[in-house]
């Protein structure tokens, strides 16, 4: 099994997820990123054809700095292609320790060393030259010979290890045995070259401590955020986890996550406002109201920056995860893709089912998701607006959102059933909650995809594992909760709902 597999779904692991939206963490093949280390790009996983395309999409949508390696190896010719992309960009590597987690396994090293700077702290370890790799049955259909292959590998790595200026002694050691050679931490350090960005180490090291550390919900603490004069219908995150948004009444308000201070408020709706996000770069936000209109907001100022109107009342608003577009989720059963640039609706999805309580991009923006009243949920194509799928659910879907990775789709409904959906072809994967008859209100996954949040119109707040469907923890919210949302890092979670006009944050442990 991928280590990446291995990690995202059984330990922590997130769609995240790239988040999220891309700004809880983003996956690109067997890359993650996460804007709680923004500069940061992670790889955890065996190399595989496509690999170096999906490093290359990566890098345009990301100013990647550093790439974080621990993975067992792979494919030669990929690694290579890799190694010469990092090295002509001028991008450090990192082998971290942690836990004892594995390390950076055979055509792995060949990233490492292609590091403008790099520093492995880890487990680090090469193969002989003539091993490489399991893909030399690929090479053989290339080639005629196996020989003939073997020696053109031995070539093509020697040659891009000359180029990355790597030590002629570990060539000693890659011809020494066919057993891997693992460097010892005195050669881990005179492999290391230069030195790493301490801020940019920091906020790696700090992801990666949460992500192979699952939080502990059982003991977590909590605070409210008090100042709502009506009930808090939405609440999320910021995409670093610094911020938390939250919409109540003709307001919204933007509070600090870690001490529960008001930061600012938006003001200028005219009916109830049911939904407010921030953009992917957390500059901006986007509020949705029943007066007919989705604002654009200045989410550091305060300022109103464009007003965007519709035919018909608001539930939801979101932007697109490159930060171009907005989705809004009409009263009228319709869903409206906008333009930012000029203020104008590009698409128009009607889903013919009665009001919509959600409109949400895929991480790729490629795809959409709405739910509605006629139980159930529909898979769109962004660009085209085509119908690509419809989800059937035993009653009225209340939530609905892509996993990190894409695959697979949340939902919640009326009838407190949450279920995993197929995001290809809409067929259910797994139900976790069975129908309860008390309203599941909100369905999340956490960054990584390993675990879903749910909260219920009775209160309750449910940390769902989704490898083993167990529950992980049970939080008890507001009266009534009405939205939900779980940050970047994982390890918060904010609830807002009716009645006591708060929204509860929790910190686990």
């Amino acid at each position: 099994m991928k280590i990446l597999v291995t990690i995202v779904f059984i330990l922590f692991a997130s769609a995240l997820r790239a988040e999220e939206e891309p700004a809880r963490l983003s996956l690109y093949g067997s890359f993650l990123h996460s804007a709680a280390a923004p500069h940061v790009l992670f790889f955890f996983s065996d190399i595989e054809e496509n690999d170096a395309f999906e490093l290359r999409r990566a890098l345009r949508n990301h100013e990647i700095k550093l790439v974080v390696l621990l993975s067992s190896g792979g494919s030669v010719w990929e690694s290579l292609i890799m190694a010469g992309i990092l090295f002509d960009r001028g991008i450090d590597t990192y082998v971290p320790d942690i836990y004892h987690n594995g390390g950076c396994y055979s055509a792995c090293a060949f990233m490492f060393f292609a590091g403008q700077n790099s520093l492995a702290v880890g487990d680090l370890a090469v193969h002989q030259v003539g091993s490489y790799d399991p893909d030399l049955d690929d090479l053989k259909r290339r080639q005629a010979e196996t020989q003939q292959a073997t020696q053109f590998t031995t070539s093509e790595i020697i040659g891009f290890l000359n180029e990355f200026n790597t030590p002629p002694w570990v060539f000693e050691k890659m011809f020494r045995s066919r057993a891997f050679y693992h460097f010892s931490d005195e050669e881990k350090q005179e492999l290391s070259v230069g030195e790493l960005d301490p801020e940019i180490q920091r906020a790696a090291d700090d992801f990666l401590q949460v992500f192979f550390r699952p939080p502990d919900w059982t003991n977590a603490s909590s605070f409210s955020l008090e100042g709502h004069t009506g009930n808090v219908m939405s609440a999320s995150f910021s995409p670093d986890g610094r911020l938390i948004l939250t919409s109540g009444h003709r307001t919204a308000r933007i509070w600090d996550s870690e001490t529960g201070s008001e930061v600012a408020t938006l003001t200028g709706h005219h009916g109830q406002l049911w939904d407010a996000a921030f953009s992917p770069d957390g500059g901006r936000v986007v509020t949705a109201s029943f007066d007919r209109t989705a604002r654009i907001w200045d989410a550091n100022t305060g300022d109103m920056i464009a007003t965007l109107r519709h035919p018909s009342g608001l539930f939801q608003a979101d932007f697109s995860p490159d930060g171009k577009q907005i989705i809004t989720a009409s009263s009228d059963g319709t869903a409206h893709i906008w333009d930012i640039a000029n203020q104008r609706e590009v698409l128009k999805l009607s889903a013919r089912a009665g009001p919509l309580l959600t409109a949400a991009f895929s991480q790729d923006g490629m795809r959409i998701v709405t739910d509605g009243n006629d139980s159930t949920a529909r898979i769109w194509d962004a660009k085209t607006g085509q119908e690509i799928a419809v989800i059937r659910a035993s009653r009225q879907v209340t939530d609905a959102e892509f996993s990190p990775d894409m695959r697979s789709i949340v939902t919640a409904s009326s009838d407190g059933a949450v279920r995993i959906w197929n995001s290809e072809t809409g067929q259910e994967i797994a139900t976790l909650i069975e129908p309860t008859g008390i309203t599941s209100r909100n369905a999340k996954f956490s960054f990584d995809g390993s675990l879903v949040v749910t909260g219920d119109v009775d209160g309750t707040v449910r940390i769902l594992d989704i490898e083993s469907g167990q529950e992980v923890a049970e939080l008890k919210g507001a009266e009534v909760i009405l939205g939900l949302d779980i940050s970047s890092n994982g390890m918060q979670i904010v609830a807002g709902g009716s009645n006591d006009k708060i929204a509860r944050v929790w910190t686990a442990k």
